[in-house]
């Protein structure tokens, strides 16, 4: 049997306690096994975020805090192209 994994994607800029509320409450009422949290790289549809990519996805590895059903996600701040999350 498979897992079901829920995607949190965005821009994180700056990361805050709603961030954390959503990801917590789907992981509660929809029962999944963990949370991918995606921080988008260069999004097409908005201006580019004023924080770094890369400094963003440390702020959501921070914001998960260790917690190993919050998974931090990489793929698109590694990502050379527009990203969609």
């Amino acid at each position: 049997m498979s897992e079901s994994v829920g995607i949190l994607g965005g821009s994180f800029d700056p990361v805050h306690n709603a961030h954390l509320a959503i990801a917590r409450t789907a992981l509660d009422k929809l029962g999944l096994a963990r949370i991918l949290w995606i921080p988008g790289g260069t999004p097409p549809h908005r201006d580019v975020p004023g924080t770094p990519a890369d400094a963003r996805l440390e702020m959501a590895k921070l914001a998960a805090g260790g917690n190993r059903l919050l998974v931090v996600d990489d793929r698109e701040v590694r990502r050379t192209g527009p990203g969609y999350t």
